[in-house]
């Protein structure tokens, strides 16, 4: 059964598993080598959200890293 992008499901499983590849939301898959995005995960999620403060400095190159949370 052909899906979006024509990969179909019986091919993309056994080479997510092959990869020891990592769902992190749905559609969205990363390696282990990979730090996975949250805020790139979020605006899957939410496209319309809204960034402000610290996010919309990193995104517009206004600041050289992202602040990391100390919790």
């Amino acid at each position: 059964m052909p899906q979006k992008n024509g990969i179909e499901k019986d091919a993309f499983y056994p080479y997510v598993k092959k990869n020891n590849l990592e769902r992190i939301g749905h559609g969205i898959y990363i390696s282990e080598d990979v730090w996975p995005d949250k805020l790139f995960i979020l605006h899957k999620y939410a496209p319309t959200a809204v960034f402000s403060h610290e996010e919309t400095l990193y995104y517009h190159n206004l600041i050289d890293r992202e602040k990391r949370s100390t919790k």
